[in-house]
């Protein structure tokens, strides 16, 4: 059956669905690594930030924030608000602040660097990245975060590839 649909199918479509999925390819995997780059960036900003608190276990604690990072809006939050909230109420002040200010040092980190990380790695430019991520979160919710950069993916494999213009060819042309 397979080889059937591939005697039947016409060339020029199989080198279109070529180029997309290797765009499709291409960008998952740039998606992947931005993904690495910007953990490796908050472990290293947090292990940084421990080490001069001076918390025991740092490298541990630092591993398993970058390792939590990877959710969406969840992300460092989960392990510094509660830590946070334990160290001012058991009146360890000076912990408290200094994961605050280490807590607001990652925000901001994450927040301007991911568009230009992400955007770099995945070939999208940053601001259609964050239009699509605020469309979708929108439309979505939290899940929309991660269907974001996946609708742009498709929609810009489907420009890199060329299907729109052998879909005005063949309006125009027939054939």
């Amino acid at each position: 059956m397979v080889q059937w649909v591939e005697e039947k199918t016409p060339k020029r479509v199989k080198i279109i669905v070529n180029k997309m999925t290797s765009q499709w390819k291409q960008a998952i995997v740039g998606y992947f690594l931005a993904q690495l780059v910007l953990v490796s960036m908050t472990g290293v900003i947090v292990l940084i930030g421990l080490l001069i608190i001076g918390v025991e276990y740092a490298i541990t604690t630092a591993v398993l924030i970058a390792i939590v990072d990877l959710f969406p809006y969840l992300g460092t939050g989960l392990i510094f608000l509660p830590w946070i909230i334990y160290a001012f109420i058991s009146g360890n002040w000076t912990l408290s602040i200094g994961l605050s200010i280490l807590y607001g040092i990652v925000i901001i980190q994450r927040q301007l660097a991911e568009p230009k990380v992400m955007s770099k790695h995945m070939g999208i430019p940053p601001l259609a990245l964050l239009v699509s991520l605020f469309t979708c979160y929108q439309l979505f919710g939290v899940f929309g975060l991660l269907i974001g950069p996946a609708v742009l993916i498709f929609f810009q494999s489907i420009l890199r590839s060329g299907l729109l213009e052998e879909i005005g060819d063949y309006v125009k042309k027939g054939a």
